[in-house]
């Protein structure tokens, strides 16, 4: 009589299925891990963009205390170093058309520095400072 060795390991098929079904499963959590880095780009950005914003706005208040507020522009900002993949913007306004700038017969003049912190075009922080003189 014949009798059959045991066969121990897995057949290719076993392992081919095996194979298949933890390409399957992994590719969701591949996904999941691929969202969490951009997020933490974004966050790392945001962080960095208020960080040069808290700056001007700083820089602002000081030369306001230095100078009149006539002589403050849109280039007030441009001696605060940030990296190169940042643009930092000052817009000057007349303050009227903001709600928060008094408005009564004999305040003083309000002006608004709209600070504005972009990279590639996409706003990442962004404040508004009020001058009153």
């Amino acid at each position: 009589m014949k009798t059959l060795k045991k066969h121990r390991g897995f057949t290719l098929i076993e392992i081919i299925m095996v194979m298949i079904t933890v390409g399957i499963v992994a590719v969701p959590v591949v996904g999941m891990f691929g969202s969490v880095g951009k997020s933490l780009i974004l966050n790392s950005e945001t962080t960095e963009a208020d960080g040069y914003v808290q700056a001007c706005a700083e820089h602002i208040v000081v030369r306001k205390q230095n100078i009149r507020i006539a002589l403050i522009d849109n280039t007030i900002c441009s001696s605060i170093p940030t990296s190169a993949t940042f643009t930092l913007n000052v817009i000057i306004t007349n303050g009227a058309a903001h709600a928060s700038c008094p408005t009564a017969i004999g305040t003083p003049t309000c002006v608004a520095a709209e600070i504005t912190a972009t990279v590639n075009g996409n706003v990442r922080s962004s404040a508004v400072v009020f001058l009153v003189e």
